[in-house]
């Protein structure tokens, strides 16, 4: 005997209802600001971009350093010196999609809401997942990312030290050194654990030892990375170093045609560009 269930939305008035159309857009806010929560990337990537995402490009600007001169040098000349800004265009170029098929006799019981609402999380961590491993591959890419460090120190705590203290005291016609407050360090989990334990022996150490993160070291953040490329030890940038505008669709719900099926996902677009190459620096694992 098939179970019949109660108080459940049919598809074709989920998707083509108004309150269709709510919970559906109520589910897509709700994966937008988890995957923004949760990902590493989302904490320190450049937000200040211009332009319209549906135009396909975003453009962001960084301006040069001010210089000072001699009192009276623009009234002499006239006029002041004209600003000095690099415009960095970021592309959203990169078109993907998570669907999932589904029959009506798999989701009968919950019906679509109840469907929506639990592969929102699937969506959610594989987003997670290719968003940060795409911005920190992009950090280390040999052609758009940053420099690689080759360090001399033995622990980890002494390559990190390194280098922090390298993007620190990083100088050039846009910045004059890196405040420790606007470092953020990922270490790969190997990398983090060994540093964990170093902190925990410190008998004076302002860390709690029964806790997961650890925050900050010498005024930097670090952070474990579980999304760390293959070979990197350790990745260390200035915050707004690298953007990815994200630009989702509608999150949808529809019947398949000439089946009992349904269709269920999102497609997203989304582009990733190094803004400041010269503020990212990284380390690789020695080699066995």
């Amino acid at each position: 005997m098939a179970v019949e269930s109660l108080n459940i939305t049919k598809l074709a008035d989920l998707a083509g209802t108004e309150e269709g159309k709510m919970l559906l857009a109520e589910e897509l806010k709700g994966i937008l600001a988890n995957v923004q929560r949760r990902t590493i990337s989302s904490i320190f990537k450049n937000t200040l971009l211009s332009g319209n995402p549906n135009a396909g490009t975003l453009s962001a600007r960084r301006y040069a350093s001010a210089q000072s001169k001699e009192y009276g040098t623009a009234r002499k000349a006239g006029k002041s010196e004209p600003g000095k800004a690099l415009p960095v265009s970021v592309d959203i170029n990169i078109d993907r999609e998570i669907f999932e098929e589904y029959e009506e006799k798999d989701i009968s019981l919950n019906g679509i809401p109840g469907l929506l609402a639990e592969r929102k999380v699937a969506i959610e961590t594989a987003m997670e997942r290719e968003l940060d491993e795409k911005f920190f591959a992009t950090a280390v890419d040999s052609t758009d990312g940053g420099t690689e460090l080759t360090s001399t120190g033995a622990t980890v705590k002494d390559r990190l030290s390194e280098l922090v203290l390298k993007l620190h005291t990083t100088k050039n016609d846009f910045v004059d050194g890196v405040e420790k407050n606007d470092i953020h360090v990922v270490l790969s989990p190997a990398a983090y654990e060994e540093m964990r334990d170093y902190i925990d022996t410190k008998a004076n150490a302002n860390v709690q030892t029964d806790i997961e993160e650890f925050g900050k070291f010498h005024g930097v953040w670090v952070y474990s990375n579980n999304h760390q490329p293959e070979g990197v030890e350790m990745i260390a940038m200035c915050k707004g170093s690298i953007a990815e505008p994200v630009k989702p669709s509608a999150y949808r719900a529809e019947k398949i045609q000439f089946s009992d099926a349904y269709n269920v996902g999102l497609p997203y677009y989304y582009g990733c560009k190094s803004v400041m190459p010269d503020l990212i620096y990284y380390i690789k694992e020695k080699a066995a």
